[in-house]
């Protein structure tokens, strides 16, 4: 009974994987940008595809990716549709518009519009009509992926301000040295940093120049950024972190000491 019950439970698994996967967004992608003025209308939109052979259900709501957000635009943002269903291989765009407030004041707004996927076995499901027999109980497991589509809308000449904090030297999954180090933007406007690790050896002379992945740095957020140490041997060494916002072009940054262990 248990074999079957987990045969059962790894088929559903796979079931709505499958289905998951059909739907596709196209067109901007995760993030949908705008430069915009208070009081200001326009309309974005977004590009879905099933990619399946079965038709795929999308659930479509909104939601702020902090909690708490004092620049939330999600009360902007108005969707045409909020549940689709597409046929295989077919393609629908979902239009929204963005009602900028007039009294908006300058730097960065933003907020999240979700796509989740609807399994046609949930009870939730518009193509899911099987009647339920009263007092009988169904359990029906599933995994949920969904899609967060950042819409960030900037207004007037805002600026982002990065500092930092927590340096540390760290393992990651791997188990890869890397260099942490926690960025906080305390700006009003969007920053995604492209950070790098210039390394001295202690004649003061460069050694090479270590650089980490860009990621997406709010206002009034921050994040925990990681430089591989690709290449260096145990020992301590001086080195300049910087941070350059691509949209403003300023670089930010510090002096950190280095010692890595064996």
């Amino acid at each position: 009974m248990k074999h079957i019950l987990k045969t059962l439970v790894v088929a559903l698994l796979l079931l709505t994987t499958q289905l998951q996967a059909a739907v596709m967004l196209g067109g901007k992608g995760l993030s949908h940008e705008y430069n915009v003025t208070p009081g200001q209308q326009l309309s974005g939109t977004l590009e879905l595809r099933n990619g399946g052979n079965q038709p795929a259900e999308v659930k479509i709501y909104q939601e702020d990716l902090q909690q708490g957000n004092a620049r939330s635009n999600k009360s902007w943002v108005r969707l045409s549709s909020n549940r689709i269903i597409l046929p295989p291989g077919a393609k629908q765009n979902v239009a929204y518009t963005i009602s900028v407030p007039a009294g908006a004041g300058n730097g960065t707004y933003w907020s999240a519009i979700m796509l989740e996927p609807v399994s046609n076995k949930s009870r939730e499901s518009e193509m899911n009509k099987a009647p339920v027999e009263k007092d009988k109980f169904v359990m029906h497991i599933e995994t949920v992926t969904r899609y967060a589509v950042t819409v960030m809308t900037h207004i007037g000449s805002g600026a982002s301000n990065l500092s930092f904090s927590a340096p540390k030297i760290e393992t990651d999954e791997t188990g890869q040295k890397v260099f942490g180090i926690t960025v906080q933007n305390g700006g009003n406007r969007h920053s995604r940093p492209d950070i790098s690790l210039e390394v001295f050896n202690a004649q003061g002379n460069p050694m090479k120049t270590l650089k980490g992945e860009s990621q997406s740095i709010f206002p009034g957020t921050s994040k925990r950024l990681t430089i591989p140490l690709t290449g260096l041997a145990p020992g301590q060494y001086k080195a300049l972190l910087a941070a350059d916002d691509r949209n403003t072009g300023k670089t930010f940054g510090t002096d950190v000491n280095l010692n890595i262990l064996p």
